[in-house]
């Protein structure tokens, strides 16, 4: 979730008076691709060398912790044949067919607004929803800024 939508969102809720869900994106995905394959591998573009990840079973569930790494490493930790899904997956499906040749790319489309307000609607439904003042961002790395020299 960016700054500013972070921010819209806390204050929407606040004027509303109702709870936040912070939904991430790469939990959206592996909801699209749930069904395609018994693992679920939610892959985003990171830059840098590495991608942002996640792992997931069939039904589009968190099995671990989202990461930012180069792919190889994701790649090692899928226990076995796994759907790949998002730009990470299209960019690099070369890359993940020839370390992966049980690999399935499901054909789902990448807008996820619908995904993402029925993925909040469940979570608020069950009682997740936290005060508007305490929803953060999640970074999954530090951002890369240095001061200038001199």
């Amino acid at each position: 979730m960016t700054d500013l939508l972070q921010l819209t969102v806390q204050g929407l809720a606040l004027a509303a008076d109702r709870p936040c869900v912070g939904i991430s994106t790469l939990d959206a995905l592996a909801v699209r691709a749930a069904g395609s394959a018994e693992w679920i591998v939610a892959v985003m573009e990171a830059y840098r060398g590495e991608v942002f990840g996640g792992i997931y079973d069939g039904e589009g569930r968190p099995r671990g912790e989202p990461l930012a790494a180069p792919l190889t490493a994701l790649l090692e930790m899928v226990p076995g044949r796994a759907a790949f899904i998002g730009d990470g997956a299209d960019r690099y499906r070369s890359t993940i067919a020839a370390a992966r040749p049980e690999a399935v790319f499901p054909r789902r489309s990448l807008f996820l607004a619908g995904t993402i307000a029925r993925l909040g609607e469940t979570a608020l439904a069950s009682g997740r929803g936290i005060p508007a003042s305490e929803l953060r961002p999640l970074y999954l790395r530090e951002a890369s800024i240095w001061k200038p020299q001199g």
